[in-house]
Parts: structure tokens; sequence; C-alpha cells
């Protein structure tokens, strides 16, 4: 199995007038979003090609959810900031829906990127324990 994912989004919490698509891109440096919005009745394109990195010690949680009808993944950062320039991005939490054709990939991303991220935090634990003794 591969460790570098690229996902294909929209944000449908963005605004009614305004389409969000972007893909998600992961690989050893963390997450990427790249994305571009544009009207949603004309099909305009409203900006240009946008960037956000998520870097791994960044990342609080990842989880894959599935409604009745749409499959999603949750993005949650340990601040504001790192997804402040991501439409629909709500006090650290963004939710990107993906399509029904990519959800097994989507799926097998969340719990690889969380299995890295409880990896990482008991091996900081074991650290912060080994120098307190």
């Amino acid at each position: 199995m591969t460790n570098e994912y690229a996902i294909p989004f929209s944000c449908p919490d963005a605004n009614d007038f305004v389409e969000v698509h972007g893909l998600l891109r992961y690989d050893t440096s963390g997450i990427h979003l790249e994305f571009q919005s544009k009207d949603a009745v004309f099909g305009v394109i409203k900006s240009a090609l946008k960037t956000v990195g998520i870097a791994p010690d960044s990342l609080r949680d990842i989880r894959y959810k599935r409604s009745f009808f749409w499959h999603y993944l949750i993005l949650q950062t340990r601040d504001m900031r790192t997804l402040a320039s991501v439409p629909g991005a709500k006090s650290g939490e963004v939710r990107l829906k993906i399509r029904k054709t990519d959800a097994p990939q989507a799926k097998s991303l969340a719990i690889h990127v969380s299995s890295a991220l409880t990896e990482a935090r008991l091996k900081r634990l074991v650290e912060e324990s080994g120098e307190d003794a």
C-alpha cells in the first residue's frame, strides 16, 4: 500500500453562490489542500489556485464519515490559523465532501493518518516519561 494519496473534494459549506473544488494530497510532509472557487451560477472562476499545507504537528484529527448520501473527510487542526483560507472552515475544522468512487481511498487515508498521529503521540509520551525518570 502506498503512503501517498490524491483525493478530489468539494467544500459543501463554503457559500450558496460559490463552488469550491480541489485535491487533497498526502505525503510524508503532511496534508496539502489545493483548491479553486468558481461562481455556482455562471461557472466563472472566482479565485486563483490556492494551496494550504497542514504539517503533521498541526493536525489534531482526521475522520472519514459517511452519511446517507455523502462521504466526508473531516480535518481538525490544532489552531484556526492553519485553515483560515479554506472556504467552509470553522474553528479549525473543515468538512470535505468526497465522491463515492473516491470513498475507499478517503477511508484508507483517514485510517493511515490517524494511526500515524496515534503513533507520534505515543512516542512523545514515552519520551516525556523517560525524561522524568
